[in-house]
């Protein structure tokens, strides 16, 4: 018999406080239709609508994209979303998703392995392409986090080796954008300007990532 999953590729719907409400909110905004782009992810997805609103407001919004980021989501609280209604919301006919950004795995690397996360991502980039096989999907490269040298940076690092791969293997639908040298010094530290508490962006974090993004995506 096989093994089962790790956790990480098993969904998880997350309910506590006010998950749901945000989620139902998040899912009833994706079935109102109009949207061409969706940003998938935790809580650094979900800060474009806070530090990085201006970047959004000037590029995003009007690219007709919806952002679905909520904090603290780990690779399988994604899937267990987008099973409960966010993936049949994205893929109603009256959308037309046809570019994904996806960035997840951060809150995974204090206590999942790099391996399990990478197959976490992969069960979402699955997920994405059987219910949306139209749309492209942008992976992230997971950004730096923390002081350097710490665990988590090599989880990361070795995190962002398997993405490749992964996007390696899936050149159609699926392609790894990597701009985590854009957050570094070269001594490996975080700009405190670019990233306040060494993981989430400023607003001139957010503006770097859009420009790389929007790059990528023409």
């Amino acid at each position: 018999m096989p093994s089962p999953p790790p956790r990480t590729a098993r969904p998880d719907f997350r309910v506590g406080g006010d998950l749901l409400a945000r989620h139902d909110r998040i899912v009833a905004q994706a079935r109102a239709g109009g949207h061409e782009i969706a940003f998938i992810g935790d809580s650094i997805t979900e800060g474009w609508a806070g530090a990085g609103k201006e970047a959004w407001e000037r590029t995003w919004a009007l690219r007709h994209a919806i952002n679905c980021g909520i904090g603290g989501d780990r690779t399988q609280h994604v899937l267990g979303r987008l099973e409960h209604g966010l993936l049949d919301a994205l893929g109603a006919p009256n959308n037309h998703i046809r570019h994904i950004v996806l960035l997840i795995g951060t809150n995974n690397s204090a206590d999942d392995s790099a391996d399990h996360i990478a197959l976490g991502v992969k069960a979402i980039t699955d997920a994405l392409h059987e219910r949306l096989p139209e749309a492209r999907v942008t992976l992230m490269a997971v950004f730096p986090r923390g002081r350097w040298p710490n665990p988590l940076r090599d989880t990361i690092a070795s995190l962002n080796t398997r993405l490749a791969q992964l996007a390696a293997m899936h050149p159609d639908y699926v392609r790894l954008l990597d701009i985590n040298g854009l957050y570094l010094t070269p001594r490996g530290e975080i700009p405190r300007e670019l990233m306040p508490d060494s993981l989430h962006l400023s607003a001139a974090g957010y503006q770097i990532w859009s420009e790389d993004l929007e790059a990528a995506a023409r």
